[in-house]
């Protein structure tokens, strides 16, 4: 998928998203302002920053920290046709960043909530929310003792890195 495709889905699986239309825009950078102005990455997420990415505030010759490494458009440039790359940045990214390990508390929230029964019922709701289908009996069992060794929040962010839920097939 886009880069747009995998931010705004990750907002929707965990629950977040801010889907009003219109209005002002957000920003993945924070501006340090002198003679001219400085863009550095978010160093934090909340709520004004979980509108879908069509809202985000493109600046030039600067690119989102997280998605950029996803073939996201350069505003500073124009092209007949996106390039379209698989790179293990992309990977790292999604499991390291401060934008995925924040959706990741958001979702271990939502599953707590929705799944209160435990590990597997937890795993199982992850799987139909993230991936629209049960967790088959191997799956299940390797995500429990993953899960039980290393957390959900973590768990979560390996499920983001899976071919499923990037690809359309």
């Amino acid at each position: 998928m886009e880069a747009e495709a995998i931010r705004d889905n990750i907002l929707l699986v965990s629950d977040v998203p801010d889907l009003r239309m219109g209005g002002p825009g957000f920003s993945a950078f924070e501006v340090q302002k002198e003679n001219v102005r400085h863009y550095f990455p978010k160093k934090s997420y909340g709520p004004s920053d979980w509108r879908r990415m069509i809202y985000m505030t493109k600046v030039r010759q600067e690119q989102d920290s997280v998605f950029g490494v996803f073939d996201c458009p350069d505003a500073s440039q124009t092209v007949p046709k996106r390039s379209r790359s698989t790179t293990p940045l992309q990977a790292l990214n999604l499991f390291n960043s401060v934008f995925s390990m924040g959706q990741s508390r958001h979702m271990e929230v939502r599953l707590r909530s929705e799944a209160p029964l435990g590990v597997e019922q937890q795993v199982q709701h992850a799987f139909a929310l993230t991936f629209s289908r049960r967790a088959t009996a191997d799956e299940l069992r390797s995500s429990i003792m993953f899960v039980n060794s290393h957390g959900l929040p973590a768990f979560y962010r390996a499920m983001l890195n899976a071919n499923e839920f990037l690809f359309v097939p």
